[in-house]
């Protein structure tokens, strides 16, 4: 079952399954080899290092074996079996090692604790399918109430009503649901770090029904205390495509219906969405604007060299320096160093949306923020997009202070902790229309012109009826 598995995904779990059943039956060459696959595809799960070391000290091969088990505490530092096996290896006692214990060598008390928590297992996954089946359930009844909502939410806004999209021929019944534990590894290909923040994210995911095929998947944020609601929607196969078929737009469609339903039902007040030029604009953008979604701003994306970007700021602030043109009552601090609420309510100034994202899904140390004694005057925050981009999502400053040496010493402090934290290369994601002076800026400094950033809103005016 662990190589069907396998065969049609790759995954950890299975892995894992595959090098202890392997363990268990006495082949422990191919267990080793299971264990070390999964340590390649999940390094930090201390589990597979553990499998590991065990297969290996079968094999007799004693140091990796220690290698693995060290590695295993390394992650895990209270890892009692990794901590025995380690133990006996350094003692000399290779062969003593038996895991798993022989079931029939356990006491009885340990065979009923055994017992009671494979039922409580058990108890828990028929409490997770009644669950899974009650949101499916109400999921679709909030599908044909919606269009009601969104008629009545239009009138009260005083615009046009949603536009039906027609199923395509043949597009046959569609389940749509929660996530659940089997839809891991479609989720994680389809959605960078769905579970970094799962407190604050709900997943749901579209599929033929009668079947797990899953063809798309849905995210919900929550913000401002449930106030706002962020959306993120991938269909398969249709990322980068310039015109999506008639199914994937469909199931696009199907997919923001859900969201916006969850959110309303939830007395959200605004629902958001947010979209690259590369994930077909068009489409995302008809979809969106069928359900009363409005266009609230677009932005262009910069990227360029961290390195060369921190010196120019800086040289450029070392003149002003020489010049003494900064006041002495002027500092820079960061994120951390002042409260979120300030930081976010100096940026509404310029966003609707303040800072745009909770202070957990952004990176405090590398995001500078500049007071003048304590009022704020300028401010940027951003995140780690990956190993190498470094994310600037939001740039206030006052506009009192443009054009001055404010803004490249604001970037050049912010841009020399992203390269202390191992990032070469910066991006901007900057709205021409509030911080004209950026593109010039960034076009000065050999910036690259690399997308742009949709930005689009629903506002929920009148209640969901609940019934």
């Amino acid at each position: 079952a662990y190589r069907r598995s396998i065969e049609l995904v790759d995954a950890f779990p299975a892995r894992v399954g595959l090098a202890d059943a392997l363990y268990r039956i006495g082949d422990y060459e191919q267990s080793a080899e299971a264990a070390a696959r999964a340590a390649s595809l999940e390094y930090t799960h201390p589990r597979c290092h553990f499998l590991l070391g065990r297969a290996l000290a079968k094999l007799g091969e004693i140091d990796r074996a220690k290698d693995s088990f060290e590695t295993a505490l390394r992650l895990d530092p209270t890892d009692s079996l990794a901590g025995e096996a380690l133990a006996a290896l350094t003692g000399g006692q290779a062969g003593e090692i038996e895991f798993p214990p022989d079931v029939a060598a356990e006491s009885a008390d340990a065979r009923a604790g055994h017992e009671a928590s494979q039922q409580a297992v058990k108890d828990a996954r028929r409490a997770i399918a009644r669950w899974q089946s009650d949101m499916t359930e109400e999921l679709a009844s909030a599908d044909r109430k919606l269009d009601d909502y969104l008629r009545a939410n239009a009138a009260a806004r005083g615009k046009r009503g949603p536009q039906e999209v027609a199923a395509p021929p043949d597009s046959g019944d569609w389940t749509l649901r929660p996530v659940l534990p089997a839809d891991q590894p479609i989720i994680h290909r389809m959605f960078p770090q769905p579970f970094a923040t799962p407190h604050d994210v709900s997943l749901y995911v579209i599929h033929p029904s009668g079947t797990d095929d899953v063809q798309g998947g849905l995210t919900m944020r929550g913000q401002q205390d449930g106030a706002k609601v962020s959306l993120g929607v991938t269909v398969r196969g249709q990322a980068g495509r310039d015109t999506p078929d008639e199914m994937a737009e469909w199931l696009m469609w199907r997919l923001l219906r859900a969201g916006v339903a969850r959110a309303a039902a939830g007395g959200a007040r605004q629902v958001a969405f947010t979209f690259a030029d590369n994930e077909n604009p068009a489409a995302l953008r008809r979809s969106l604007e069928r359900l009363g979604f409005e266009a609230t701003s677009t932005e262009t994306i910069w990227r360029m060299e961290t390195a060369a970007f921190r010196d120019r700021c800086l040289g450029l602030v070392e003149r002003y320096r020489r010049r003494k043109s900064i006041p002495p009552d002027i500092r820079v601090v960061t994120l951390a160093d002042v409260p979120f609420a300030q930081a976010d309510q100096f940026l509404r100034q310029f966003f609707p949306d303040g800072a745009g994202r909770p202070v957990h899904e952004l990176y405090p140390p590398a995001s500078p923020v500049m007071l003048k004694g304590h009022q704020i005057i300028a401010c940027f925050v951003g995140f780690k997009k990956d190993p190498e981009v470094f994310t600037v999502t939001r740039l206030g400053v006052l506009k009192e202070y443009r054009k001055l040496w404010v803004t490249p010493w604001l970037v050049g402090e912010g841009t020399q902790e992203i390269l202390k934290e191992g990032h070469p290369v910066i991006e901007f994601y900057t709205d021409e229309q509030r911080y004209p002076e950026f593109p010039k800026i960034a076009r000065g400094m050999g910036a690259d012109e690399v997308g742009t950033i949709f930005n689009m809103a629903l506002d929920l005016t009148a209640p969901w009826q609940h019934r």
